[in-house]
Order: C-alpha cells, then sequence, then structure tokens
C-alpha cells in the first residue's frame, strides 16, 4: 500500500529552486503546446491503418524525407505512409525556456536511429506507427511525471516494439542526486520528513556519481567519492502519515507503538505544533464492527441477503435487518463510519415475500430504463399517435369511397 502525503515537500524539491524571476506559467505553456502536437499527429494518422512493409535502408529513406520537409511530423507520416516503422518524439526541457523538440527515431534490426533533438531531462512523450503513444519522461517534476503516468503507459512498462530499448532506458541507474530525486524506478534519501528509506543497511543498487569541477584529478575523484548516495529501488521509499491520515485509509495505529518520527511546525497563528507520524509497519487495518457483514460466507445458512442499488429497493419488503457493510470516512466529522445497506432475511421472510421481491427488482429497473430512455420513449409516444391518426384518417378515407 501506498502512503501519500499532505505536506508541501511531497513536491519535487528542484521546483522551488528555480532561477529568479521564472514564471511557472511558462512551463503550462510548454506543455500545452506538446500536448497540442501529439494531437495534431494522432490526427494525422488516425484514419489510416499502419502496413509495415521491407525496405533495404530505411535510414535512407528517412534522409531523402529529411530532405523535403525540415517538419518532424511530416517525415513521420512519409515513412509511416511508405511501410516504415517509426516513432515521432517530443520533448520540453521544464527548467530552460526552450520550445518543444522533435525527433523522428527508426527502427533497424536491434539499432535505433535519431533523426533531431531528444532531451533527457524534461517531459518526453512518443507517437509510433501503431498510434502507441508513450511517456518517455525519467527526470521531470515529480507532480508531471506522476500526472503523466495516470494517463500514458511508461517507457518501464513498455509493450511496444521498441519495448527492449525502452525498458533498458528506463532501468540505467541515475548519475547525480538530483536525477535520483525524481526517477521513477530509483531514489536516494530525499531528507524529508514524510519520507524514509527501509530497508536502508541492504538493498541499494549503485552511487550517485557526482562531477566536481576543479582542482587536482585526485582530488576531484576524493570529491566525488565523499558525496556520492547510495541508490535504492523505489520500493524502498516509505511514506510516514499521521493517525488522521492512516483513519483516511481505514488504518490505525497498532497499540503500544510510538510515533516514528515528531515533526514540529508553525501553524497559521504562529503557534508550534507536534505532528506524529507513523511507518507503515506501525499500521493495521481497523477490524470491521461486530455485526458487520464481512463477505457472503458470513451470511447464516439460513439467510438470504438482498443486495440494493440505487434503482433497485427493498422498503416495501417487511421483515429482516439492514446489516453494516462495511466503513467509509467522513470528511466531515474526520471519522470512520459504518455503512449499511441491503437486506437480510430469514428463508422464511424470504419466501414469503418473494413475489413482492421479483416486482420490486423488476419495476426499478424497467423505471431505471425508462428514466434512461426517456426522449426515445417520449417520440415513441409522439409517433404512435401520428400513426394512430394517420391510420384513422386512411380508414375515414376508404369508408367514403365505399359511400
Amino acid at each position: 500500500m501506498e502512503f501519500s502525503s499532505t505536506e508541501s515537500e511531497e513536491s519535487w524539491q528542484e521546483d522551488t529552486q528555480s532561477s529568479p524571476g521564472r514564471k511557472g506559467g511558462h512551463t503550462l505553456i510548454l506543455l500545452c503546446a506538446l500536448a497540442w502536437r501529439v494531437h495534431r499527429a494522432l490526427i494525422r494518422i488516425e484514419k489510416t491503418q499502419f502496413v509495415e512493409q521491407t525496405h533495404a535502408s530505411p535510414y535512407n529513406m528517412q534522409v531523402r524525407e529529411r530532405e523535403k520537409s525540415a517538419d518532424a511530423l511530416d517525415v513521420f507520416c512519409a515513412l509511416r505512409s511508405a511501410g516504415v516503422y517509426a516513432r515521432l518524439v517530443y520533448s520540453v526541457k521544464t527548467d530552460k525556456d526552450e520550445e518543444v523538440s522533435s525527433a523522428v527515431e527508426v527502427a533497424m534490426g536491434h539499432n535505433v536511429l535519431c533523426d533531431g533533438m531528444v532531451h533527457k531531462k524534461g517531459v518526453v512523450v512518443s507517437i509510433d506507427s501503431d498510434g502507441y503513444v508513450l511517456n518517455h519522461t525519467l527526470y521531470g517534476p515529480r507532480a508531471i511525471a506522476k500526472a503523466l503516468n495516470h494517463v500514458l503507459p511508461h517507457i518501464a512498462n513498455s509493450t511496444g516494439r521498441l519495448s527492449a530499448r525502452d525498458r533498458k532506458a528506463a532501468q540505467a541507474l541515475p548519475e547525480t542526486q538530483k536525477e535520483a530525486l525524481v526517477h521513477p524506478l530509483y531514489r536516494i534519501e530525499s531528507g524529508r520528513k514524510r519520507e524514509l528509506i527501509y530497508p536502508k543497511g541492504k538493498g541499494w543498487v549503485g552511487e550517485t556519481k557526482e562531477r566536481e569541477k576543479g582542482g587536482k584529478p585526485e582530488e576531484a575523484a576524493s570529491r566525488a567519492r565523499s558525496t556520492a548516495r547510495r541508490i535504492y529501488p523505489i520500493s524502498h521509499v516509505k511514506k510516514l502519515v499521521t493517525a488522521h491520515e492512516a483513519a483516511q485509509r481505514n488504518m490505525g495505529v497498532i497499540k503500544g507503538e510510538r510515533p516514528y518520527r515528531v515533526d514540529r511546525k508553525k501553524s497559521k497563528n504562529r503557534e508550534e505544533e507536534t505532528v506524529q507520524l507513523y511507518a507503515p509497519w506501525q499500521l493495521e487495518h481497523l477490524p470491521m464492527k461486530q455485526g458487520c457483514l464481512v463477505h457472503a460466507r458470513e451470511i447464516g445458512p439460513d439467510e438470504v441477503y438482498l443486495v440494493e442499488t440505487d434503482n433497485v429497493l427493498f422498503g416495501e419488503v417487511e421483515g429482516g435487518r439492514v446489516p453494516e457493510i462495511g466503513q467509509r470516512y467522513s470528511w466531515e466529522t474526520g471519522t470512520v463510519e459504518r455503512v449499511s445497506g441491503g437486506l437480510l432475511l430469514r428463508k422464511e421472510a424470504y419466501a414469503l415475500h418473494k413475489e413482492r421481491i421479483k416486482r420490486a427488482v423488476a419495476s426499478g429497473l424497467i423505471r431505471a430504463h425508462a428514466e434512461k430512455h426517456a426522449d426515445e420513449l417520449l417520440n415513441m409516444q409522439i409517433l404512435s399517435k401520428r400513426s394512430q391518426e394517420y391510420a384513422d384518417i386512411l380508414a375515414s378515407i376508404e369508408e367514403g369511397r365505399g359511400g
């Protein structure tokens, strides 16, 4: 289970160290420009299906197309139309005032030839000839990278034709501490109060390699070794939460556990407050209250449980009881509340009210269907009425002829 933090320090540290006077709106504009280019590329290829063909030298075709047009999108579409598997890559460096860069990658056997600029540090997205959109971001701001991972598959989980190459690129260890703070697969100890590395003594996979400038080579190497930080898989990063945040996940602090860390911060009225933080192994799932219906196997052999929905209710059925079926966290009261629903009947009562239960289910489904297709039903009623009027007119005409 992952534990999120509400502290402001959860965001990427490098974002708070930007150059003076830099406006965050510029990053947003760059991301919008990148999204627009991806959207434009998908529109260009959505109406045609890619059919791969064998060519003697895809690279030569790429060079010829580049001579015809300097636009990477035009080159990509031309190669795709010719049956060459290619990939259009857009990238943007969010820490510098630069435009969106574009490149075209062409696969030749086990090699990939890239024509253009792809930024290593920033937001990187690609579209291949099959229309598969992939997120290549490794060293971008954490908030942006997290949002991209929600909507696009990452190269660490790539299933495309270049998946082996993509996964190899994602699994390469970060070199600097700045890179290791944002890498999607590896991390170093960040020093954040809400994070810790566990286990810390084992499981590390490498060290950062800081480049020191100036001085003699042997002195620079010594300084680099002294500043090196151990790199751990991201699974070693554990989030610390308060008891209140644990309750939001229907979890509680194990009896007898002391806070793993106590943080002190100033409140809005300038008073110092203490925040008690707990590690994942100090928490446990809250037990269900007595009488709560947890699983179907807990229903007695002489009982029947009727599930209610927004459309099917059993309020008219007499007898039985409404059991507790779970718990949920209330944002208004800050507590975990019981949730009750459905109807638990003894089999004798179920047999007695079986027909009434069937009518309740049927009427609920019919009512839901009628509400969903109200416009269509109204049109059918109008059509039926007009058809009847038309039939009456035809009948009157036939009667007039007969007279």
